[in-house]
């Protein structure tokens, strides 16, 4: 579990730090840059536990409750409380970019599924060169 120093910083600094971590992250200017900026950043447990965060607020955001959310993800109900606070006091760009990530994620989906249906056409084309090539779209011949 990542612990915070014991050397403990003023307010100020902290958030002098954050503004900075703010920055460098708009800085980067496409995902590869800003994945690249994260991996050297952050580490795997970091990562998750600001995914899992974001989808908690997620999964707030959407009208599901604490014991769903705490089965689903294996968090405490203390951390969901935490994040559903945070979310509340500033629930207006949190919303916007929650929303924005749901209609990212839909259309992910359904590029997805295009792709897939895609795919399964083309399994369904003949594999072999001929007369009778086309034969299966006309089962009568």
């Amino acid at each position: 579990m990542p612990h915070v120093s014991r050397y403990r910083l003023s307010a100020a600094q902290v958030e002098k730090l954050s503004q900075r971590l703010v920055t460098a992250a708009l800085l980067t200017r496409d995902r590869a840059g800003l994945t690249s900026f994260f991996d050297s950043v952050l580490t795997a447990t970091e990562k998750v536990m600001l995914g899992k965060r974001l989808l908690i607020a997620s999964l707030l955001h959407q009208g599901l409750s604490y014991a769903e959310i705490s089965r689903a993800l294996g968090v405490g109900e203390a951390t969901i409380a935490g994040v559903g606070n945070r979310w509340q006091r500033d629930n207006k760009h949190v919303q916007s970019i929650l929303d924005q990530l749901n209609k990212e994620e839909k259309l992910r989906e359904t590029l997805s599924d295009i792709q897939r249906g895609l795919h399964n056409f083309t399994r369904q084309l003949p594999r072999y060169a001929g007369r009778r090539r086309w034969r299966f779209l006309n089962p009568s011949n």
